[in-house]
């Protein structure tokens, strides 16, 4: 039976203080808790050393006891850090804090930078700086580039040796670990002197020796790239680094290894098997730190083969790209249980960290920080319910965890009733924030490898039942197991030996009712439960939701904001509004990673402490709200950097161009800054000012006030326009389906493209992705692909629906995130279908694929326009002439014929040659043009031609006639031969020049002439048939403008109250007209009050029309319990009186009619009635002036409802 292991040095007898009033009945020096609890047989992470272990005696009783919660250490138990250690408890080795939790943190600069530069800024954080570190953002460590032994620095060594101290003191103070190491400046993939490097820990070694915050990594990237490239020099040389730190620093955790691009677990082990014979107990207070520049797979397959065994180092992760935060390295390294410091926050400033957060949160890496007070990532301080009975409801699933037959944990029970397999109990693991977890069967939920279902199977409490109780700040959990995967809890998918449907350890990252979140319940709950709300985005407005007082108050308090260092209008203050409402940038994503990360405005931290917007380029702009207090001139001071030559802006107001293209000034750096000023004049009030770029530079803020000589209007602002979207857009993540291991896998990375947040990469030959699309319309598409490629790929095949579409080449494009867009064209169908992505090769990224529909010319595709040529079936003569061609000889309507719908060229007299010909005119425009006609004739054609001319001018009988071109050589004895042919002219292969098409350069009307003739044509002659003439791709019809909306003549049509309307009565002295007609809830209704004698009400507005035809509509509503009534729609000049009856000049409509049109029942358009078969509303006026539409009803009974009126219309219509 597992032992409960307790820490013991300091907190020793407070534990055993701590048993005794819990209710020890006795304590055993097993190591076990004598608490009389569920929880009496933990494993802890540090074993006693000085008392004996042996097995306790198992309880005999079958029911589980109470459950006892255990204090966890934190924070407020330390006083100073105690030394790291080596925890080999997982079967390897891994670094832990003296609260057994993996080293967190940050990393600052003071080596000189990158490149060096004596005149570094070096940013000492201060304390308070440190303890937000902690309560704010849960890091315990502090990783610090000290010194450098660059080439390029000729700093002795101690030169930060002050520096050093405070550091030392601070993060001592705010009870975090240091991490000390000797740097490069950027001459990374060396140790450029062993000798500066062997002094720096002389000194630092011994000087540090007894502060047990403090850690030692010997030295910054020491080779570069893969681990292969380490050779045995390498080697000695850590080994030299190591002695050194060890001899001046006897109990030091100490890190080793450094290594760039953490890829080769063999040669990396085969190194530290090297060392460990040197050094055979390095290991036991030693480790290696990395640097995962490198894939993600490639990293995790390196950090595997270190956890085969615990003769291996322990890991840390000292260093990586910043972007890879949002890519899961960090979620990585904790599924590993390896601790990480972030390559950021390098000159203390604190913009950094709240990037560190939200790639964090984008990600949803999360762990339990040691600050009791701490909120993020998770609660230091969680609310577990120990002991209660609970169910788990699953987000990705929802419905709530149960045990299955075989005591598999699953999503599978649609409500929690606490009273079978769907209840668990919490139990507490340790002082160490790791719980158990018990099933309804009295078994403890057990973790075994990635992807395999947690088991209710355990008796005791031990290394792969404990889980770390994660309690986000949305009030769900997260489960993170301990021993076995350290993946979240989540719902399985499927894959190849997964336990796919069951929970186990599988997931990356705790997201917003994400796949591996939970919510706990204690009652009866019914799945499912309502997602939790994603917090809303700020409406459009000013960002600090006042306008910016102008003037601004410049070297003074800002108005809004604290933590501004002056009272500037600072550019990254920018209205709220997104894309295209409060700016215009080039790209979806904050590529400056900093302060605003959900819009796509760069803004990065500038040098200067605060923030700045950078890769302002040309035609991006930025928009504040301001509120100006009087009207007039005012000088604007702008601070820009501008790294390649200098650069320009603008400054409109509400849309007004107030400065012309503004020259800024070159500060020979992108984070070097340099007042400039610009006059304006502006008027008083609230508007928006808008800063557009020219490109060239980087904007940090303005300050505004009165003075200068003021500007002249420069035309109109707001000039740019958002590009028409593509017509389809696939976001290549955006997949239906993609490959997935083993047989191979694509990654997601975070990308620095214009156009979105993510691009696909890793790709490998044979790799695939499948997206579901549908195209609007059939016909051609102009494609494009974003790829990004450092050495050039053999490509990608795009196909739909199973047809190859295009094969595409990707060339080098400079770098892995230098994008280019490869265009192609084809034909695609409409419609929904699949769109496959394979690779043809490896090393390329895809952001997006575009297709837009073209012109089908762009795709080689011919189209044609209408049949120019109007008699083209020769149905009779019309419009054609016929001729001869040989003056005074021949008659042509001897040799040609139209008759049988064909014309026909026969010889009438052999000799001497005869020729004649046809035409008709056409009218042409400038463009291309296609002839075609059907062809018969017999073998026996000896020595003729036929051909086809175009010309402006018309033929003339008794003359040949050769026109401007030839178009068409349709049959010819000497270069075609004489063989039978019938059939399209163009197909016959007669003519191998035009065949029929032709250009025209001159619009006008032209003549197209068939001409025959020769020694004989046959017995049967030449028969034509079927011409037509047609544009090549003609330009489309421009869409017809579409009809204007009718105006509405009756202003008050949908009676939003009674303006305009009045009602009158058409019975004298027998009805108030008000008693039969109200107005009311957006309708009119009218209602029999006296239904004897009877009575009839009108309703009637005044509208001014002029001469012209005129349409009447309304929506009428009655019951089928209407008798002896009507309702009639009148127009006239003569006002309506009260108490008169009316018929107006004309009767425009009967809507109703119980004589002519019955009783049934009716709803809808009075029009549509069929009531009225005279004039259904429409109408003529004869003479303009002012008319009354009056309507009238009455009867002996509306019904019960009465008749309802709404929605009046009068158009006038053609």
């Amino acid at each position: 039976m597992p032992v409960n292991r307790i820490k013991t040095k300091n907190s020793h007898f407070t534990r055993l203080a701590l048993i005794a009033l819990l209710g020890t009945s006795a304590l055993t020096l097993s190591g076990c808790f004598g608490v009389d609890s569920d929880n009496a047989t933990i494993e802890g992470a540090t074993p006693i050393t000085d008392v004996p272990v042996t097995d306790p005696i198992p309880d005999p009783t079958p029911d589980p006891e109470p459950v006892v919660e255990i204090p966890d250490r934190t924070l407020a138990d330390i006083t100073v850090r105690e030394r790291p250690h080596i925890d080999n408890s997982l079967g390897y080795n891994v670094i832990l804090s003296d609260l057994n939790t993996p080293l967190r943190g940050v990393s600052i600069s003071f080596d000189g930078g990158d490149p060096y530069d004596a005149n570094q800024i070096k940013k000492m954080p201060s304390p308070e700086q440190l303890e937000s570190l902690v309560n704010d953002y849960g890091f315990n460590t502090v990783h610090v580039y000290l010194e450098g032994d660059a080439a390029q620095n000729p700093d002795p060594v101690g030169i930060n040796e002050a520096l050093a101290d405070l550091l030392v003191e601070r993060t001592r103070d705010a009870k975090m670990y240091l991490m000390i190491t000797i740097a490069n400046n950027g001459e990374n993939g060396a140790i450029h002197s062993i000798e500066k490097t062997l002094a720096f820990w002389d000194l630092y070694g011994a000087k540090y020796k007894d502060e047990t915050h403090v850690i030692y990594e010997a030295h910054n990237e020491p080779v570069s790239l893969i681990n292969q490239n380490w050779t045995a020099e390498d080697w000695e040389k850590q080994a030299q680094m190591y002695e050194t730190i060890r001899t001046a620093a006897p109990d030091s955790m100490i890190l080793l290894g450094s290594f760039m691009s953490f890829f080769g677990g063999a040669e990396a082990i085969a190194g530290a098997d090297g060392l460990k014979a040197q050094f055979p107990d390095i290991w036991d207070n030693a480790g290696f730190a990395f640097h995962a520049y490198w894939d993600l797979p490639g990293v995790e397959d390196t950090i595997n083969a270190f956890k085969a065994s615990t003769d291996y180092p322990a890991l840390m992760n000292t260093e990586f790209w910043p972007g890879d935060t949002k890519n899961g390295y960090n979620e990585a390294f904790e599924t590993h249980n390896i601790g990480w410091t972030q390559f950021e926050w390098l000159n203390a400033n604190d913009l950094d960290l709240g990037n560190i957060k939200n790639s964090l949160n984008e990600f949803g890496t999360v762990w339990r920080p040691e600050a009791a007070d701490a909120t993020w990532p998770t609660n230091g301080s969680p609310i577990v319910p120990f002991g209660d009975d609970i169910g788990l409801y699953s987000r990705a699933d929802d419905v709530f965890l149960n045990l299955d037959e075989a005591d598999k944990v699953i999503a599978g029970d649609s409500d929690y009733d606490g009273e079978g397999n769907d209840t668990f109990v919490v139990v507490d693991a340790g002082d160490d924030g790791y719980v158990a977890i018990r099933a309804a069967n009295g078994k403890y939920l057990s973790v075994d490898d990635y992807g395999i279902a947690m088991t209710a199977t355990a008796d005791d409490i031990g290394t792969n039942e404990k889980l770390k109780w994660l309690e986000l700040p949305s009030g769900d959990i997260a489960l993170r197991p301990w021993a076995g995967s350290g993946h979240l809890i989540g719902s399985i998918p499927a894959g190849e030996g997964l336990d796919e449907g069951f929970t186990g350890p599988v997931g990356d990252g705790a997201l917003l009712n994400g796949d591996n979140t939970y919510r706990v319940v204690t009652t009866f709950t019914a799945a499912p439960l309502a997602p939790l709300e994603a917090p809303i985005a700020p409406a459009p407005g000013p960002f600090f939701d006042s306008a910016t007082p102008i003037p601004t108050n410049g070297a003074g308090e800002h108005p809004f904001n604290a933590a501004a260092p002056n009272g500037r209008l600072w550019a990254a203050d920018f209205d709220f509004g997104g894309e295209a409402v409060a700016y215009h940038d080039n790209d979806a994503i904050n590529k400056g990673d900093a302060y605003r990360f959900d819009e796509g405005v760069d803004v990065e931290p500038a040098s200067e402490g605060y923030t700045s917007v950078g890769f302002f380029d040309n035609e991006e702009w930025l928009e504040y709200s301001i509120d100006v207090a009087t009207a007039g001139n005012y000088i604007v001071t702008l601070r820009t950097a501008s790294g390649g030559g200098g650069g320009s802006l603008s400054i409109e107001s509400n849309c007004v161009d107030l400065t012309g293209s503004v020259s800024t000034p070159n500060t020979e750096g992108w984070d070097t800054w340099q007042d400039m000023t610009v006059d304006i004049t502006l008027e008083a009030g609230i508007q928006k000012l808008r800063v557009v770029s020219g490109g060239g530079m980087n904007f940090m803020n303005m300050d505004i006030q009165s003075g200068g000589n003021g500007s002249t209007a420069f035309g109109e602002g707001c000039q740019w326009m958002p590009e028409v979207p593509a017509d389809l857009r696939v976001e290549a993540e955006d997949w239906s389906a993609v490959i997935e291991l083993p047989e191979g896998e694509v990654q997601l990375e975070t990308t620095t493209d214009v156009s979105g947040n993510q691009n696909v990469g890793f790709i490998d030959a044979g790799d695939w992705m499948e997206y579901s699309v549908e195209l609007p319309e059939n016909g051609c598409y102009i494609a494009s692909y974003r790829v990004a490629s450092e050495s050039g790929s053999e490509g990608f095949t795009l196909s739909f629906d199973g047809v190859l579409t295009d094969t595409v080449i990707v060339p080098s494009t400079g770098g892995w995130q230098s994008w280019v867009s490869l265009s192609s064209t084809f034909e695609l169908t409409s419609g929904l279908q699949t769109m496959r992505f394979d690779a043809l090769g490896g090393a390329q990224n895809v952001n997006w694929f575009e297709f837009n529909q073209a012109d089908a010319s762009e795709c080689g595709v011919t189209t044609y326009g209408e049949n120019l040529i109007t008699n083209d079936t020769f149905e009779d003569a019309t419009g054609w002439t016929v001729v001869s061609q040989n003056a005074d000889t021949l008659v042509g309507a001897d040799m040609v014929t139209i008759a049988g719908g064909v014309v026909t060229f026969s010889e009438t007299i052999n000799d001497p040659w005869q020729q004649a010909g046809i035409y008709t005119a056409v009218e042409l425009s400038v463009g291309s043009y296609q002839f075609e006609m059907d062809i018969t004739h017999g073998d026996d054609i000896t020595n003729v031609w036929g051909e086809l001319y175009i010309g402006l001018t018309e033929p003339v009988d008794g003359e040949e006639y050769n026109g401007d071109q030839r178009v068409l050589k349709a049959y010819h004895f000497w270069d075609c031969g004489s063989d039978a042919y019938s059939g399209a002219a163009t197909a016959s292969g007669c003519d191998t020049d035009n065949n029929g098409r032709f250009d025209i350069t001159e619009a006008g009307t032209y003549y197209l002439h068939f001409r025959s003739g020769g020694e004989t044509l046959g017995s049967a002659g030449a028969v034509l048939d079927n011409w037509s003439l047609r544009e090549i791709n003609p330009e489309p019809e421009p869409a017809p403008e579409p009809e204007p909306e009718p105006v509405n003549l009756i202003s008050n049509g949908n009676f939003a109250d009674d303006t305009g309307w009045t009602v009158v009565s058409q019975n004298a002295d027998t009805l108030v007209g008000a008693d039969m007609v109200a107005i009311a809830d957006g309708v009119v209704t009218f209602s029999e009050t006296i239904n004897d004698p009877w009575q009839q009400a009108g309703i009637y507005t005044a509208v001014e029309l002029s001469v012209g035809s005129y349409q009447f509509e309304m929506d009428i509503t009655h019951g089928d319990d209407i008798t002896n009534v009507w309702g009639e729609l009148y127009i006239g000049l003569t006002e309506p009186v009260d108490g008169e009856e009316y018929n107006g000049d004309q009767r425009v409509l009967k809507a109703y009619h119980f004589w002519d049109c019955g009783s049934d029942a009716y709803s809808g358009a009075a029009t549509a009635s069929g009531c009225d078969t005279d004039n259904n509303g429409r109408f003529d006026i004869t003479e303009a002036g002012t008319y009354y539409l009056h309507f009238r009803s009455g009867g002996e009974t509306l019904g019960s409802a009465g008749a309802v009126l709404d929605n009046w219309s009068l158009t006038a219509s053609e």
